[in-house]
């Protein structure tokens, strides 16, 4: 009876250290999960906040973005503005040129000073913070495939058309070297016109000197143009493509 009894004992004691050990067991289980869920909701703060930083970013860059096409937006425009005037100046010299009557230095005055005839405009656009969004990588910050592609390609095409507008610049100043070498020419900072020196337009009646240049001068106002028209394009698609972002 006192072997059986040990026995019964023993099993009782068994039973009890089993049950004790899966208390334990299971203690450590629920530590564990609170521990990764602890982790979990941590990680997913950190997420939350840092997808709501980004959103904030995205916001600020696309604000100011579309601030800075604005402006370049207006910019094009008056540039466009002013090269009509240019353009109608230079029109108004070569239809005097070739007409039955001499050209009057009044005349002179009011298309090489008063309208500019001999200037360009030079229209400085706002790209820094474009520029700025690309070489840091924070383009990543756009969520927008189609407004990211957008973004990457409106640089090169500004760049693209400014530097066939700066050539095209460049090829009028030729023109305007030809003017000034007949005697029609600007100031020498290349603003006010020289307008004694204009009086030889009274004396260029269909000379084709002045013809010449005065036509290369037309040419070249009118591609000018068209490059600024390329940009004021670019621009505006890209504004419009901006409104998708909220």
């Amino acid at each position: 009876h006192l072997g059986r009894g040990n026995r019964l004992s023993a099993r009782f004691w068994r039973a009890v250290n089993e049950v004790q050990n899966g208390a334990r067991f299971g203690r450590l289980v629920v530590e564990f999960v609170l521990i990764v869920a602890g982790v979990s909701v941590a990680l997913a703060a950190d997420a939350f906040w840092e997808f709501r930083t980004e959103v904030r970013r995205e916001a600020e860059y696309v604000g100011q973005i579309r601030s800075d096409l604005r402006e370049n937006e207006s910019r094009l425009l008056a540039a466009l503005e002013d090269e009509d005037m240019v353009e109608a100046s230079v029109q108004s010299a070569i239809d005097a040129v070739v007409s039955a009557q001499p050209v009057s230095p009044d005349s002179a005055q009011a298309w090489f000073h008063a309208r500019r005839g001999l200037s360009y405009t030079d229209p400085r656009l706002l790209t820094g913070t474009l520029d700025a969004l690309i070489s840091t990588g924070d383009l990543r910050l756009i969520r927008d495939p189609s407004v990211r592609q957008g973004l990457m390609s409106y640089l090169p095409r500004i760049e693209q058309d400014r530097a066939e507008f700066d050539r095209w610049v460049g090829l009028g100043v030729e023109h305007i070297e030809q003017l000034r070498i007949i005697g029609i020419r600007a100031s020498p900072d290349g603003v006010r016109p020289d307008l004694p020196a204009n009086a030889a337009l009274t004396h260029a009646h269909r000379d084709p000197g002045v013809l010449e240049a005065l036509h290369g001068l037309l040419q070249k106002h009118r591609t000018r143009q068209v490059y600024l028209e390329r940009m004021l394009e670019s621009t505006r698609s890209l504004s419009e493509l901006l409104q998708s972002v909220g």
